[in-house]
């Protein structure tokens, strides 16, 4: 038997279509039936806190993924661990040429995706939850003990994170409480509750000016923030926004 269009929002009588479909797909002629799911990889050994997968600069591809117990790869076949740990946090990830570096409040990860080898991240780079790239600058936030400070790299270099050499320094929020988030590409931007500064790339001696863009809407939500291009994606206490990176709101 063919049964019609699925409409929901009109009578129950008087009609040939449906108004109620369950457990079925819609197919060229008509509805089939939902098939058995079936696993596509392993469990993983501990509960999932974030995940991204990664391209080499070689087109080596990568699923990588945090959990409470470490930096998980994933083979095809199996989950590899990485790097193990004890971990409190959600993770957070970026690439920057062939390292995806990972954090979630401790020391932060790497993972070169070419040669497929997890470590701690070089350098003294701070124990951040938060991180993006901003031109050749890996930017972190969110450290605990300085919870309004951004830091960033050494120019060009993710393991570089000695202040006022190479250009790395960090840059402390004057006001508007702790970081919430970040997001990063052509400019730097710098999340609270309530508010959202602007870091722009100027060079020495200032390296990065910041401005503030928004003085009553910010982020309450840090994963809540999506980035697709220029667009950014949040939730603030106003609800849901979407904003390019260079407008003031």
């Amino acid at each position: 038997m063919k049964f019609g269009a699925w409409l929901p929002d009109l009578d129950q009588y008087g009609h040939d279509g449906l108004v109620m479909a369950r457990n079925v797909l819609p197919t060229p002629l008509g509805y089939g039936p939902v098939k058995t799911y079936s696993a596509v990889t392993t469990a993983l050994p501990a509960e999932f806190r974030g995940g991204r997968t990664f391209r080499g600069v070689d087109g080596t591809v990568k699923l990588l993924v945090g959990t409470d117990d470490g930096l998980y790869s994933w083979s095809g076949t199996a989950w590899d661990s990485e790097v193990a740990g004890s971990y409190a946090n959600d993770w957070q990830f970026a690439q920057f040429g062939d390292l995806a570096i990972a954090v979630q409040g401790a020391a932060p990860l790497k993972y070169t995706i070419g040669s497929g080898v997890g470590a701690t991240l070089g350098g003294t780079p701070p124990n951040g939850k938060y991180i993006t790239t901003v031109k050749d600058f890996v930017v972190i936030a969110g450290v605990d003990s300085a919870n309004s400070t951004v830091y960033w790299s050494a120019l060009n270099n993710a393991e570089g994170w000695t202040a006022g050499t190479d250009q790395s320094d960090i840059q402390i929020i004057p006001d508007g409480g702790e970081v919430t988030g970040l997001a990063g590409g052509e400019y730097m931007l710098v999340f609270q509750r309530d508010q959202i500064w602007r870091g722009q790339y100027v060079g020495t001696p200032y390296i990065f000016t910041f401005d503030k863009i928004s003085q009553s809407i910010g982020c309450i939500a840090a994963n809540s923030i999506a980035q697709a291009g220029r667009t950014i994606f949040f939730l603030s206490s106003r609800g849901l926004y979407r904003s390019p990176m260079a407008t003031s709101f």
